[in-house]
Protein backbone atom coordinates (compact mmCIF):
# COMPACT_ATOMS: atom_id res chain seq x y z
CA UNK A 1 0.00 0.00 0.00
CA UNK A 2 2.77 2.46 0.87
CA UNK A 3 4.55 2.02 -2.45
CA UNK A 4 1.26 2.58 -4.29
CA UNK A 5 0.61 5.80 -2.37
CA UNK A 6 4.18 6.95 -2.99
CA UNK A 7 3.71 6.36 -6.73
CA UNK A 8 0.40 8.25 -6.70
CA UNK A 9 2.08 11.21 -4.99
CA UNK A 10 5.07 11.18 -7.33
CA UNK A 11 2.88 10.96 -10.44
CA UNK A 12 0.65 13.77 -9.15
CA UNK A 13 3.62 16.06 -8.52
CA UNK A 14 5.18 15.25 -11.90
CA UNK A 15 1.88 16.02 -13.64
CA UNK A 16 0.80 19.07 -11.65
CA UNK A 17 4.13 20.62 -10.63
CA UNK A 18 3.27 20.71 -6.90
CA UNK A 19 2.82 17.99 -4.27
CA UNK A 20 -0.48 16.44 -3.25
CA UNK A 21 -1.68 17.18 0.27
CA UNK A 22 -4.69 14.83 0.55
CA UNK A 23 -5.10 11.08 0.34
CA UNK A 24 -8.63 9.89 -0.47
CA UNK A 25 -9.29 6.32 0.69
CA UNK A 26 -12.07 4.14 2.01
CA UNK A 27 -12.13 2.30 5.36
CA UNK A 28 -10.72 -0.90 3.87
CA UNK A 29 -7.77 1.01 2.40
CA UNK A 30 -7.19 2.62 5.80
CA UNK A 31 -7.04 -0.83 7.42
CA UNK A 32 -4.42 -1.92 4.87
CA UNK A 33 -2.48 1.28 5.45
CA UNK A 34 -2.49 0.71 9.21
CA UNK A 35 -1.16 -2.81 8.61
CA UNK A 36 1.67 -1.35 6.53
CA UNK A 37 2.76 0.94 9.37
CA UNK A 38 2.28 -1.52 12.20
CA UNK A 39 0.06 -1.54 15.27
CA UNK A 40 1.88 1.18 17.23
CA UNK A 41 0.91 4.14 15.04
CA UNK A 42 -2.39 5.93 15.45
CA UNK A 43 -4.28 7.88 12.80
CA UNK A 44 -2.46 11.16 13.52
CA UNK A 45 0.94 9.43 13.30
CA UNK A 46 0.04 7.92 9.93
CA UNK A 47 -1.04 11.34 8.60
CA UNK A 48 2.17 12.86 9.88
CA UNK A 49 4.39 10.18 8.36
CA UNK A 50 2.64 10.42 5.00
CA UNK A 51 2.63 14.20 5.04
CA UNK A 52 -0.96 14.05 3.78
CA UNK A 53 -4.37 14.71 5.23
CA UNK A 54 -6.54 11.60 4.94
CA UNK A 55 -10.13 11.85 3.78
CA UNK A 56 -12.23 8.73 4.18
CA UNK A 57 -14.74 8.28 1.40
CA UNK A 58 -16.80 5.15 1.05
CA UNK A 59 -17.11 5.77 -2.70
CA UNK A 60 -13.30 5.69 -3.12
CA UNK A 61 -12.84 2.52 -5.16
CA UNK A 62 -9.09 3.12 -5.45
CA UNK A 63 -6.83 5.34 -3.34
CA UNK A 64 -6.15 8.70 -4.94
CA UNK A 65 -4.33 11.90 -4.07
CA UNK A 66 -5.18 15.52 -4.69
CA UNK A 67 -4.47 19.04 -3.47
CA UNK A 68 -7.13 20.85 -1.47
CA UNK A 69 -6.95 24.36 -0.02
CA UNK A 70 -8.54 23.30 3.26
CA UNK A 71 -5.82 20.67 3.80
CA UNK A 72 -3.08 23.23 3.18
CA UNK A 73 -4.61 25.50 5.82
CA UNK A 74 -4.70 22.69 8.36
CA UNK A 75 -1.03 21.84 7.74
CA UNK A 76 0.08 25.44 8.13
Amino acid sequence: MLSYIYRLCRDFEDRMGYPANVLLINAEHLDKLRESFGPDLDFADIRSRLGLEILLREDAIHPSVNWLVIASRQAG
